[in-house]
Formats: C-alpha cells, sequence, structure tokens
C-alpha cells in the first residue's frame, strides 16, 4: 500500500527558538527540495547532513533562514522519505512554512500518524509504538523510565518469550494430535510449561496493577463537612492560594484541582464542596459531583474540623472506601477538640484507619499528610526495580485475557478432556498476547492507540 505524503509541525505551538516542520512520505525530498534555497547553492540534499539556507514561498518570498535534512527509506523514524525543516520557533513562522508544504502537495497528518507509519513499516511494534506516546507525556522521571524500556523492546522481547513458549507447547500438542499413536505427550511437563507461562504472564498483570499508578497518576479527594478546611489544606499542600478561603460556609460549590508530584507519581488533589443539606440548587450540584469525585478517587482524605461536632452524613463516607483507601484528616488541631471528634477518631484508629492531625493555618503537620498520601499510593514504597516491565491499561487487559486462557487449558487438562477440544484456549492466548505487540491488529485498536498522540509524532 503507498501511503500519501504527510507534514505537521513537531514541536509545541508556541514562543521558542527553534520550530520543525516534519515531511514524510514519497515525495518528501521532491517538496523539501521545491521550497528551499541552499547558501552554498548546492543541486542536491545530502542525507544524513544538516543543510544551510532558507525556505522560499512560491512567490520569492524568504520565509525564514533554516538548517534541514533528509534521511531516505528506511533509515528514518517512520521508515519513508522523510525531509525537516529547522526553522525559527514562532507561530507564525513554522506556519507560513507549514503552508508552504501543504500547497507543493503534502497533506496534514493526524495524530501520530508518523508512528502509525513508523508501526506499519515495521520500524516498531506496537507496545514500542505506544511507549513513544507515553514517553511524551510523562509527568514523572518513573514514568518517563517505564516508558523508555517499552521504547527499546522490552515488552517486546517478554511477550515474544511468553508466545515462543505456547507456541513450543502448541508444536507438541499437534504433532500428538496428528501422529497420536506414534508421538506420547507427558501431560505433567505441559501442565508445568503452562503454569510457568501463566506465572509471567501474572507477574506482568501485578506490574501494571502496582504500578501503572507512576504512569497514569493518581486522584487524592479531600472531602468533608463546610467549614472543616478543606480549602484550606488543598493550598497548604500547593503551596500557593489556589482555593478562596473564608470564614463562609459553602464557599466551594464546585470542586477545584491542581497537581503536584508526591513521592514521584503525579497526583491530583481534588478540592470538594462540602457535605451538608442545602436548599441552593449550585450547591447540591456541587456536593453531588463530590460524591462522584470520592468513588472515583484513589485515595480520599475525611476532613473534620477537631472542634465541631461531626454529621452522621460526613461519617457515612467512610463506607464508600476501604479503609486502605482513606485518610481521616483531624483539622484544626490549634482549636479545643470537641468530645464526639474525640470518640470518633479513637473509634477509626481502632479500624485501621491512618489519621493525620493538622492545623492548615499555620502547616503544621502538613508535610504528615503529604507523607502519608504518598505512602498510601506507593503500597510498597518503591518504584518499579529496574528489570521490571509495566504494561498500560490496554497492554493490561489482553494479558489478563491471555491469563484466564491459559487457566482454562490448565483447568481442562487436569479434568482430562481430549487435547482437541482445549487446543483452543492456547491458540486465544497466543493471539490476545499477539494483539499487545500489534503483530495481529484490528483498524479500531490501531486508531485507539494512535488517537492519543500530538500531532507531528
Amino acid at each position: 500500500m503507498e501511503l500519501d505524503t504527510i507534514c505537521a509541525i513537531s514541536t509545541p505551538l508556541g514562543l521558542g527558538g527553534i520550530g520543525i516542520i516534519r515531511i514524510s512520505g514519497k515525495h518528501a525530498l521532491l517538496i523539501g527540495e521545491s521550497i528551499f534555497r541552499s547558501k552554498k547553492n548546492i543541486q542536491r540534499i545530502k542525507p544524513y547532513h544538516l543543510h544551510h539556507g532558507y525556505i522560499v514561498s512560491s512567490q520569492g518570498e524568504i520565509i525564514d533562514e533554516v538548517l534541514v535534512s533528509y534521511m531516505p527509506s528506511p533509515g528514518s523514524y517512520t521508515g519513508e522519505d522523510v525531509f525537516e525543516i529547522n526553522c525559527h520557533g514562532g507561530p507564525v513562522v513554522v506556519q507560513k512554512i507549514l503552508k508552504e508544504v501543504i500547497s507543493k502537495g503534502a497533506r496534514l497528518a493526524q495524530a501520530g500518524e508518523f508512528t502509525m507509519r513508523a508501526f506499519l513499516n515495521g520500524k516498531m511494534d506496537l507496545s514500542q509504538a505506544e511507549a513513544v506516546c507515553e514517553l511524551i507525556s510523562s509527568k514523572s522521571e518513573a514514568a518517563m523510565h517505564i516508558a523508555s524500556k517499552k521504547l527499546h523492546g522490552a515488552l517486546k522481547k517478554k511477550i515474544d518469550n511468553i508466545k515462543q513458549g505456547l507456541e513450543h507447547i502448541m508444536a507438541q500438542l499437534l504433532a500428538h494430535m496428528d501422529f497420536e499413536e506414534e508421538i506420547d505427550i507427558d501431560y505433567l511437563e505441559i501442565k508445568q510449561k503452562t503454569s510457568d507461562l501463566l506465572d509471567e504472564t501474572t507477574r506482568l498483570i501485578k506490574n501494571h496493577d502496582h504500578y501503572s499508578v507512576f504512569v497514569q497518576g493518581a486522584k487524592v479527594v479531600l472531602c468533608g463537612e463546610v467549614n472543616a478546611g478543606k480549602s484550606s489544606i488543598l493550598n497548604a499542600i500547593l503551596g500557593r492560594e489556589r482555593a478562596i478561603v473564608t470564614p463562609v460556609p459553602g464557599t466551594t460549590r464546585d470542586y477545584i484541582e491542581d497537581t503536584i508530584n508526591i513521592h514521584g507519581i503525579p497526583t491530583k488533589i481534588i478540592d470538594t464542596a462540602g457535605i451538608r443539606t442545602s436548599d441552593d440548587e449550585i450547591e447540591i450540584i456541587g456536593v453531588n459531583k463530590g460524591r462522584e469525585l470520592i468513588k472515583e478517587g484513589d485515595i480520599i482524605c475525611l476532613i473534620f474540623d477537631v472542634s465541631s461536632e461531626p454529621s452522621q452524613e460526613v461519617i457515612d463516607l467512610i463506607n464508600l472506601k476501604p479503609k486502605d483507601k482513606i485518610i481521616c484528616v483531624a483539622n484544626k488541631i490549634d482549636l479545643p477538640t470537641h468530645k464526639k471528634i474525640s470518640s470518633l477518631l479513637k473509634e477509626l484508629e481502632k479500624k485501621g484507619i491512618d489519621i493525620v492531625y493538622t492545623c492548615a493555618k499555620t502547616g503544621e503537620h502538613i508535610d504528615r499528610l503529604v507523607n502519608t498520601i504518598g505512602h498510601k499510593l506507593l503500597g510498597r514504597g518503591i518504584e518499579p526495580p529496574e528489570g521490571d516491565i509495566v504494561p498500560n491499561i490496554r497492554q493490561a487487559e489482553n494479558l489478563k485475557q491471555a491469563k484466564q486462557e491459559l487457566n482454562d487449558f490448565i483447568r481442562s487438562l487436569d479434568q482430562g478432556v481430549e487435547i482437541d477440544l482445549i487446543y483452543t484456549h492456547l491458540e486465544s492466548a497466543s493471539r490476545y498476547l499477539s494483539e499487545i505487540t500489534g503483530e495481529i491488529s484490528t483498524e479500531d485498536v490501531l486508531d485507539k492507540v494512535f488517537s492519543n498522540f500530538c500531532i507531528g509524532k
């Protein structure tokens, strides 16, 4: 299949020192040379060299002084002919040059289309293509390291090893089915080999469950009664005045959010409307939205004003999450503690719920609260070990489906079901694994993967 020539701005739009326009496809060099004038009057652009000159419009106007490079197929990012223009980074300049490129016959690239072409041309597998997007969108060093491993083929290698093991087992079973009288199989050996592959698959799934928070980030929801100090705690955690704070109950009617890095995890802190009964339609919407966010949150910080009697409505929020997802924040410790609050906190402590005593007004123990959030998010308190690979959501779902097929195969083997009836479980497991690397893929899967990319990559 011959693809048309595409182009895009590959650097962020905005003021900057350098802007890059990338052209990829059969006519990339022809288009590039048609608008480039070398300072040295060279006749042809030499591959893998930088050439100094000017981009000139169809009317002969010099648009900008540039450096250009040409990377012929297959030795380029996309595997096609690629021509890149390095110009000054002002948005007017790069847009003007892009228009000239389009006027010469190139088409504006879709999101992720350069990387999709790299995948289609065999420059990388699908897991590596996804890693490109993950690397670009990394919000922490841990996320960057996770993506970098996959970009360099670590997940592909692991999946290929599991698949090779499966194919070896399938070859033994096929030989037995075709030549049953001549070729025997050791069922215990087959079961052990399959169990080993199941363990490898399970390990990858566990890595996703435990470490994906470094990539996807986390949501921490601040909730509680009106005037408990939720907005003050948000401001104290962020170290700046993000939310409006007043003595008037119900100041926060909608939710407010901001993102910080906690122990290497990109963490969204969300301040919600105070929980109370109200006749105000706007406030009711805000409270209901807060309840939705509580259900979605990875951690909820249930904030109490220690000087006030707690309402049952707020206490009941504790039942919305497992105790390891809850932190009770006893705020305003500079004030006398209400007897009922004191009793409640002792009761919660006995149940194993973490309690942090703070004074948002002075900032006292806010660092302790942040550390408690971090430890809950991390679980074991560590980043992925050096050799561990962390699949993304799509990859983990395929691994779970492959795991189910392997479990079904082992269970059926134990039950004595005929090999020709359970062989399909191994075929299905192999197919799910192939979808991870893109060896088998559908148009819908590719569209979903590459739609998450920026235009220009």
